[in-house]
């Protein structure tokens, strides 16, 4: 995740939808140009890892860069941005305002659409490192540039 409100946003819409995720560690990677290096940590460390940010900001070769690194089963793109899912424009938001916002969704049709989707899909990953089945493609072992 890019960041601490992207997280708390996932921990709190979770438990809204009633979906448990309490096996799984979400990291705040404080901005998308280092997100690339906790899934090169990841990876060296055969840690299975799912992705998710933001393609609302930053340079293309920013969201290249995250996607490159990020299975295609195991990564989330928000079309521009998780605070604009939330109805909070970019640029105008503080980490206070994001909060009350996420708070204030207490009903599962209060949760939008492409948070719900990414909430399925992180239990589905939950699920699978669990479960023993694989959670990472066996392209995770080659070696990349990056």
């Amino acid at each position: 995740m890019e960041g601490p409100i992207d997280k708390y946003a996932i921990e709190t819409l979770s438990q809204v939808l009633g979906t448990q995720l309490d096996a799984l560690t979400v990291i705040p990677c404080y901005g998308k140009t280092k997100i690339a290096y906790y899934q090169v940590l990841c990876r060296a460390y055969g840690v299975p890892y799912f992705t998710v940010w933001d393609t609302d900001s930053g340079d293309d070769k920013d969201n290249e860069r995250v996607e490159l690194l990020a299975p295609r089963d195991l990564r989330f793109a928000f079309r521009s941005s998780l605070e604009e899912e939330l109805g909070i424009k970019n640029g105008t938001h503080s980490g206070a305002r994001a909060i009350r916002e996420i708070d204030r969704r207490s009903e599962h049709s209060d949760v939008p659409d492409a948070v719900r989707e990414l909430i399925r899909q992180l239990a589905r990953f939950q699920d699978g490192v669990l479960g023993g089945r694989p959670s990472r493609p066996e392209s995770l072992g080659k070696s990349q540039k990056v």
